[in-house]
């Protein structure tokens, strides 16, 4: 179960999925936002060759007790919004010659929407991370990370 009691990811548990996948592939967390509406990058981490890579993380709910969807899934909508503003981010730090990756829960829209921009996503050189909500292991579904 996630923090609003449901079985749907916030973001706060799809960045802690993640920050534990990249430190056991012997990445470095430089940063991580103290809190989801702060703003900044969500995670910065080194890898093991110096490069860094920026992670902006969305989850599957709102971990807010005051917003209309606390404990309830995003409509597929608000997910497409979501990764269209976590695109233009990445896009802007590949711009700037940076790395990327964007982490969604794996839930099955998520997953299709990553699917059907795979192509685009290796082209780009941004990494998708998808986090299983039940035992919240992360697979790379797009792109490659930075080693």
């Amino acid at each position: 179960m996630d923090r609003t009691g449901g079985p749907f990811l916030t973001e706060t548990e799809v960045l802690d999925a993640v920050e534990i996948y990249l430190t056991h592939r012997g990445f470095t967390i430089q940063s991580r936002v103290p809190m989801v509406r702060a703003h900044g990058d969500d995670l910065v981490a080194v890898a093991p060759s110096g490069r860094i890579l920026y992670v902006e993380a969305k989850g599957q709910t709102s971990e807010q007790p005051h917003t209309q969807r606390f404990g309830q899934e995003f409509t597929r909508n608000q997910k497409e919004d979501h990764l269209g503003r976590a695109l233009v981010k990445a896009t802007r730090c590949v711009s700037e010659g940076g790395r990327f990756a964007i982490a969604l829960p794996g839930d099955a829209v998520d997953a299709e929407l990553i699917r059907a921009s795979a192509k685009a996503f290796d082209r780009l050189g941004i990494a998708a991370l998808l986090v299983n909500s039940m035992d919240r292991a992360v697979s790379i579904a797009a792109g490659r990370l930075p080693f």
